[in-house]
């Protein structure tokens, strides 16, 4: 009966015993052949080697103005690897035909601005110290953070490895520092401000005897 059907895979013997010994009693309807299922490939992923979140842990010497932290990373840092997906398993159904697997998919991700990829290590690399983020599912490195208004709790202390732009003020009690260059487009008071390399402020510096500034190179000032 089956040969007839030409059903030649996945023969339930025991159901088929069953069937031609007892078939005026079995209950009805019976399977007598069952194909197997495809089993996907699973997709690949980026496994990254830097937390991208801003949230900072909370210590005991925590600042109600750390609200945030800048994912930073070095020149050549291993930003993320890709983990390749898999292929899957293919079915078949009960006339001996291959049911084929879909085939896991790659992640999409592209090397943007100052990220280099590895194609041997299917790795991404920092080509320059920055901000790390993901525009468009392409990876980049921003050498300058920019805050476009004044610093405010939205922001907290700023502690960056590249340069800082702030299109605003600094009011009192903030601390910005930078390892390259920070820009104020406004006014800095009584707050603190350190850069390895210069520190511009457009308008001028109001301490009110407690602010500081402290760079690696040159102070551009309008007043103190």
């Amino acid at each position: 009966m089956l040969e007839e059907q030409h059903i030649s895979y996945g023969i339930l013997e025991e159901a088929l015993h069953l069937f031609d010994t007892s078939i005026s009693t079995c209950k009805l309807p019976i399977t007598l052949a069952e194909g197997t299922r495809p089993q996907n490939g699973e997709d690949g992923e980026l496994v990254y080697y830097h937390n991208r979140s801003r949230e900072i842990n909370r210590t005991d010497n925590w600042n109600f103005r750390d609200v945030m932290q800048i994912p930073s990373v070095e020149v050549g840092e291993k930003l993320a690897t890709i983990s390749p997906p898999r292929a899957g398993m293919d079915g078949m159904d009960v006339y001996g035909n291959s049911i084929p697997a879909e085939p896991g998919k790659a992640p999409i991700c592209k090397a943007g601005k100052n990220v280099v990829f590895k194609s041997l290590e299917q790795t991404y690399y920092a080509a320059t110290f920055g901000q790390l983020c993901v525009i468009d599912k392409e990876k980049q490195v921003q050498p300058i953070f920019e805050v476009h208004e004044t610093l405010s709790l939205k922001e907290g202390n700023l502690d960056f490895t590249g340069s800082i732009h702030i299109h605003g003020d600094v009011p009192s009690g903030y601390r910005v520092k930078a390892k390259g260059d920070i820009t104020i487009f406004g006014m800095v008071e009584a707050a603190t401000i350190i850069a390895d390399g210069s520190i511009t402020i457009s308008e001028g510096l109001a301490g009110i005897e407690k602010g500081l500034l402290k760079a690696g190179e040159n102070i551009y000032i309008g007043y103190i």
